[in-house]
C-alpha cells in the first residue's frame, strides 16, 4: 500500500492526499512534523535525501520501491501510473492532450514558486516568532527562521 508521509497542516501534503482520497485510491499516512525537524532526521533523509514533505513510498509494478517527495512530483507519477488521464492528461498519442498538459505543467510551476514566495516572504516571519516562542522548533529549523528574506536570497545566489 502506498506510503503518504507529511502533516495535515502543509497545503502540499494535503493536495497529494485530496488526489488519492478523490480517486479512491487506498494509502497510509505516516506523520512527519516538519516544526520539529522529523523531516531533517536520519532517517527520513536516508529516504528522501531532499527531506521535503509530502514524501511516498510506492511500489510501481516492478516489484521495487520509490521515493519521491515534492507534491507536484507526486502528483504527476501517480496519475501517470494510474492512467488518471482525466486529472493529468496523457501526451503520448494525442495533440490536445500535450497542448492541455503543457498548460497544467505551466500553471503547477508557477503555483510552486509562487507558493515559496508567500512562505518565504508572509508565512516564514510569521512563524519565526510563534513557534520559536513556545520552543517548538528543532534547532536547525529556528536557525533557518532566523534569517531574514534578504538573508535568504544572498545564500540562494552564493
Amino acid at each position: 500500500m502506498l506510503k503518504l508521509y507529511g502533516h495535515y497542516g502543509s497545503q502540499p501534503f494535503r493536495s497529494v492526499a485530496w488526489l488519492l482520497k478523490m480517486k479512491k485510491e487506498p494509502f497510509e499516512v505516516i506523520s512527519i512534523n516538519p516544526m520539529k525537524g522529523e523531516n531533517r532526521s536520519k532517517d527520513y533523509r536516508a529516504k528522501f535525501p531532499l527531506g521535503l514533505i509530502p514524501a511516498i513510498e510506492d511500489d510501481p509494478g516492478d516489484g521495487r520501491t520509490i521515493a519521491l517527495s515534492e507534491a507536484s512530483a507526486i502528483m504527476i507519477y501517480l496519475c501517470d501510473k494510474n492512467k488518471w488521464n482525466v486529472m493529468y492528461p496523457s501526451s503520448i498519442n494525442n495533440p490536445s492532450d500535450l497542448r492541455q498538459r503543457a498548460l497544467i505543467n505551466e500553471y503547477i510551476s508557477h503555483h510552486n514558486e509562487s507558493t515559496r514566495l508567500m512562505t518565504r516572504n508572509v508565512i516564514r516571519p510569521g512563524l519565526r516568532g510563534l513557534f520559536a516562542a513556545e520552543g517548538n522548533l528543532s534547532p536547525g529549523m529556528t536557525h533557518a527562521l532566523s534569517k531574514s528574506p534578504a538573508d535568504l536570497v544572498k545564500l540562494k545566489s552564493t
